[in-house]
Formats: C-alpha cells, structure tokens, sequence
C-alpha cells in the first residue's frame, strides 16, 4: 500500500475521534459518537471496519447502527479502501439491506512541506482565528458550501477553536471582513503528519485568490521541518486542483471511499 493512502487515512481516523464526545474501540470497527451534535457526519460515524469474517457483515451493521441509536444519533459508515471485506463488497451488502444512494468517491490526495524559511507575506491581511471571529467564520462556511442549518457548524467550529493543541484557524480579511477561513489539524499522535481540514471562502470573495492566501499563510505558520501536510480533494475538481498547486501541494495519488448515511436510505 502507498505511505499517501495509510497517511490521510490515519489523518482521518484521529480527525473522526477527536472530534467525537464518546469513541468506541471494537475488534472490527471504531464508531465515534457526538450526540451533543448529532448532525455533525465526522463525529458520529463508524469507521476503520475490519471485519474478519465477511459472513459477519449483516450482523455488523445491526449492531453498529443500534450504537448510534441508543444516543439518537444518525448511523454513518466510512468505508475506504483498507476496510475488509472490500470497500465494493461493504456497499453491495448495504444495497442488499435495503440502503439506496451509495457512491463511490474518488478522491486526489495532494501534499505539502515546508520548503526554505517562514515568509511574512500577508501579514496585514491573514491571521491566527479567535473565538471572537466565531460567527463570521460560520457565516463564511455557511455561504460557501451552502448549508441551511448552521447550528451543528457552529459548534464544530467552537469545538476546534478551543482544541488549539490539535487545530489551528486562521482568516483572511478584506477591509475587516472575514473573507476565507482555512481550518489545520495535527493529532497530538502524528507529529510527522498535518491536515488540511477545511478550507472556504465566501462567494462574494471567490475567485480572487483568498483561499490560497489564507492556505499558504496558515502552512507556513504552522507547518515544521519534516512534516507532510495532507489534504483531500474530489479527483474532477480542477480549479481546486490549480489553486493547491498554486499554494505548493504537489499531487500523491488517488484514494477511493465511502459515506453511508442512514438517513438517506430505508
């Protein structure tokens, strides 16, 4: 398997839990539980599935989904492509079960690391995030990916701002307007590794180079000498593509997976 592939996934995996208020470590799976906020998708959701016994994936999904249940929570499933049995024979059991809408995403794994000193460019417009920006950073990620209900991004967004030792915000502003926000995340676990978790900006911004200004700020603040920062991005998205290679990410390989909701099916 590529370092790329066992990387993200680990990014990810540590991303999932600490985001959770309660995780549960099972032989075949971890299912990270937040019904605090319930609507959140990466901190209520079971992944790492290894099952060892592909007759035992009818049963699993029973058990796990009554997990989520018993706290009122929605059942997720993230199945990638380490999962066992395959990311294809998990899908095919929850269409068997009833579950509808299931795809099979591919996404362009990219990475970044500090090349030569610290810049100082865009001092006077980019800066580290504070719980007082809360608000505005809610309302730039709302706009941006177009949710209705931003009550669950809020308290997402809080969560990650008072969790400084894993996650680091940072904004751009125009005039003294928040503008982009870019949100990195370095499990305390992984030293070697950082995450680039979100990045937005608001469509009144868009297309005017705001996002990559606030991602190459944030890396060079953040990023030591010997880290990889990774990031994930879906393979047909080719503006996306142009503004990481703009900022220096350079292209690893591709990563299938899965998001399963429950909700969406039966």
């Amino acid at each position: 398997m590529s370092n790329y592939k066992k990387d993200i996934l680990d990014l990810n995996y540590c991303l999932y839990s600490s985001l959770a208020s309660s995780v549960l470590f099972r032989d075949e799976c971890v299912i990270a539980l937040n019904p605090q906020n319930p609507v959140h998708q990466q901190s209520n959701l079971c992944f790492r599935i290894r099952l060892s016994n592909e007759k035992d994936l009818g049963s699993f999904i029973d058990e796990t989904a009554a997990a989520f249940k018993t706290v009122s929570c929605q059942p997720r499933y993230h199945v990638d492509e380490l999962s066992t049995p395959s990311l294809e024979r998990i899908c095919t059991e929850f269409l068997r079960l009833g579950y509808k809408n299931i795809d099979i995403d591919t996404d362009l794994i990219m990475s970044w690391e500090l090349q030569g000193p610290v810049l100082n460019n865009h001092d006077g417009c980019c800066r580290k995030a504070t719980i007082n920006d809360l608000d505005c950073m809610t309302r730039v990620f709302s706009a941006s990916f177009g949710y209705d209900d931003s009550n669950w991004l809020r308290y997402k967004l809080k969560t990650q701002l008072l969790m400084s030792d894993t996650f680091q915000l940072f904004v751009t502003e125009d005039q003294g307007v928040i503008a982009s926000v870019v949100i990195l995340h370095m499990p305390l676990g992984l030293p070697h590794l950082g995450h680039v978790n979100s990045v937005a900006t608001h469509p009144d911004y868009q297309r005017k180079g705001m996002a990559s200004v606030c991602l190459s700020y944030a890396l060079q603040r953040t990023c030591k000498a010997g880290q990889k920062f990774y990031l994930e991005t879906y393979d047909d998205l080719y503006h996306a593509h142009r503004m990481y290679e703009k900022v220096g990410f350079k292209h690893e390989g591709l990563l299938k997976s899965s998001m399963i909701a429950f909700s969406d099916n039966k």
